[in-house]
């Protein structure tokens, strides 16, 4: 059992969180890795949690232990996989099921058909442990994506994701057929899980799944849902049907990257601001703040490829024509550190056009920047948490890629700083926050409290752990509502000025400026 399974934990640890009303949206891991809540609840004014995690747990084991903890006014979104089973269970997924929390896992206890198949993989894999004299501790690690430390909250981090799918796993995913649904026993669930939410005064939709554009027909997919939806009287959400390219998976055909989940989760938000008769908040920029100067550690460039580095200054040649990228990287050959979690940060001067097309390159494709912002002549780039950048024979590789390079050509860059932290770097330690303009605090990892200035006035405000805060200022008043709680503090301005400024705490937190 890998420590992927802990991510359950954190899903129902937000679940239970919240008082007020929330849209939960249950599935596999299309929904793990395809739906970003966070975006989702900051644009909806309402919090979002997402419940996927493995379509291997099955129907019944990913929806019924969700339902304990949904109350009147709730939304819950069902996005199962194509060709779903009610019941069933691997010895991988039926180890994942120990971390539902007790009230959950209630609900697969009550069922026999639905805990039968688990007990059978614990009894099978413990007969099979004995025979073969196999003793190994289950709690395994797995780097990357599947591990307990890959999420966030209910969401997998974006770096985790932010890669593109190779174009040999994209050839293996083979056209087939699909039939519309015809499991009568299926049928009968769905129909008495509306019934039974309905009463509790819950509403319930479907929402067609994400998946590789080379798997099925839209017209498939699409049948195969208004079918489902026809036999137990479920609403189909929308009948949009969003078939992801390779640029927009990760590893596998139902595993979106970090560009595809973020255009579905908006896409999602867009059909339930509808139903809600909702207006959208739009995001300008989101960024992390701390009031804490990060003690990062200075870094020296290599030169690598056709980069000429001469007294800090950074020239793109292309001598060759047909040669359509250009690398520039830091290397580490101390085989006992690494890059990975850790963030980069590099200060430039130069052309800012050219600027703006620079990308950030470890091992892989080139990607883009968290944060780029201009501190007077100086642009500052930043890339947190960066995975992948271990090459071959220990080597560690970070840095930038210009890809416009017949652009460019002998145009030059200069190099003030090169910066790696252990923590993120945050791009504003206090913000100057504008009449009628909104934040979205997202205080994950704080317990601090976040001061507003009004004038010569200093009020604290204390920010509890793993809690979104929408913070409004208004022409009175500075209004703070914590979101997952409903409760509002409201602070009166003693200044005749209309701005105020907030100041973050020591703790990296994340904000979204809000249009």
């Amino acid at each position: 059992m890998v420590s992927y399974g802990r991510g359950l934990e954190k899903k129902f640890d937000k679940l239970e969180s919240i008082d007020t009303n929330k849209i939960v949206i249950v599935g596999g891991s299309n929904v793990n890795f395809g739906i970003d809540s966070d975006l989702m609840e900051v644009s909806l004014g309402v919090p979002v949690v997402n419940m996927g995690f493995h379509a291997g747990l099955n129907t019944f084991n990913i929806i019924s232990p969700v339902t304990p903890f949904l109350t009147e006014g709730d939304i819950l979104i069902i996005s199962k996989e194509f060709n779903d089973e009610l019941y069933g269970a691997s010895v991988e997924v039926s180890n994942y099921f120990q971390f539902m929390p007790l009230k959950a896992r209630w609900e697969t206890y009550k069922n026999f058909d639905a805990i039968a198949p688990i007990l059978k993989c614990h009894i099978n894999n413990s007969q099979n442990n004995i025979i073969n004299f196999d003793f190994k501790p289950q709690n395994t690690y797995k780097p990357g994506t599947y591990q307990a430390k890959a999420f966030k909250n209910d969401n997998l981090k974006k770096n985790v994701i932010d890669f593109e799918m190779n174009t040999g796993t994209y050839s293996k995913i083979k056209a087939k057929k699909l039939d519309p649904p015809s499991n009568i026993e299926l049928f009968k669930y769905y129909q008495n899980l509306k019934t039974n939410l309905n009463e509790r005064g819950i509403k319930v939709y479907f929402s067609i799944p994400a998946i590789a554009d080379s798997r099925f027909s839209k017209e498939e997919m699409i049948t195969y849902y208004q079918t489902l939806s026809d036999k137990t009287g479920i609403q189909l959400l929308s009948k949009n049907i969003l078939s992801f390219p390779r640029e927009k998976l990760s590893n596998t055909l139902y595993h979106l990257n970090a560009t595809g989940r973020k255009e579905r989760s908006l896409n999602l938000t867009n059909d339930l601001s509808q139903i809600l008769n909702i207006k959208l908040k739009k995001i300008n920029e989101l960024f992390y703040a701390s009031s804490t100067k990060i003690n990062a550690t200075p870094l020296k460039l290599n030169d690598f490829r056709q980069c000429k580095l001469i007294d800090s200054q950074l020239v793109f040649v292309n001598n060759n024509k047909k040669d359509k990228q250009n690398y520039c990287r830091v290397m580490l050959k101390d085989t006992n550190t690494t890059f990975n979690d850790k963030s980069f940060k590099i200060v430039v001067k130069g052309n800012d056009s050219l600027i703006k097309d620079l990308k950030f390159k470890a091992v892989g494709r080139p990607q883009d920047w968290d944060f780029i912002y201009k501190d007077d002549s100086k642009h500052v780039l930043i890339k947190n948490n960066v995975q992948g950048t271990i090459y071959k024979n220990g080597n560690n590789y970070i840095g930038i890629s210009l890809n416009n390079i017949n652009k460019y050509h002998n145009d030059s860059i200069k190099i003030i700083k090169i910066e790696i932290s252990e923590t993120p770097f945050t791009s504003k330690p206090i913000i100057e926050l504008g009449l009628n303009k909104s934040l979205a605090i997202d205080s994950q990892n704080s317990n601090n409290e976040l001061i507003i200035k009004n004038g010569e006035i200093f009020t604290p405000y204390e920010l509890i752990q793993n809690r979104k805060y929408i913070l409004t200022n208004q022409s009175k008043e500075i209004r703070i509502t914590n979101l997952y709680s409903g409760n509002t503090k409201a602070i009166k301005k003693n200044s005749s000025n209309p701005k105020v400024n907030i100041q973050f705490p020591a703790d990296v937190i994340e904000v979204y400026d809000l249009k």
